[in-house]
């Protein structure tokens, strides 16, 4: 699992993600387990939402497809149909969607 720290509607909450399968492949979809948890014990919001993008910097285009994301239960979701069809570096964008707010973060992934 990989995580990000998350400092998003006056929570601060980590983000855990991780592939399945573990090792991505060009033009192969794959999907993305992520588990969301306020810190310090702190009730996380029934009302987060998460969505997943990616954008490759050098090329200046995103994934050609959207993944469809799944609750799997409280703080717990699951995104498939991704796909990264070029081999090089991508940007994995995460939002986490609250209230009416969005807290994009992006973690950095080579294929």
């Amino acid at each position: 699992m990989r995580t990000l720290i998350v400092s998003a509607f006056r929570i601060r909450a980590g983000l855990a993600y991780r592939a399945l399968p573990f090792k991505i492949a060009v033009g192969k979809h794959f999907s993305l387990v992520m588990a969301v948890c306020a810190n310090a014990g702190a009730p996380l919001p029934a009302s987060v939402n998460v969505n997943v993008d990616a954008q490759m910097p050098g090329h200046r285009h995103g994934m050609n497809y959207k993944p469809i994301i799944h609750r799997e239960a409280a703080g717990r979701y699951r995104a498939d149909g991704c796909m990264l069809h070029v081999p090089g570096r991508w940007n994995v964008i995460f939002e986490l969607r609250a209230a009416g707010r969005t807290r994009p973060r992006s973690a950095k992934r080579g294929i």
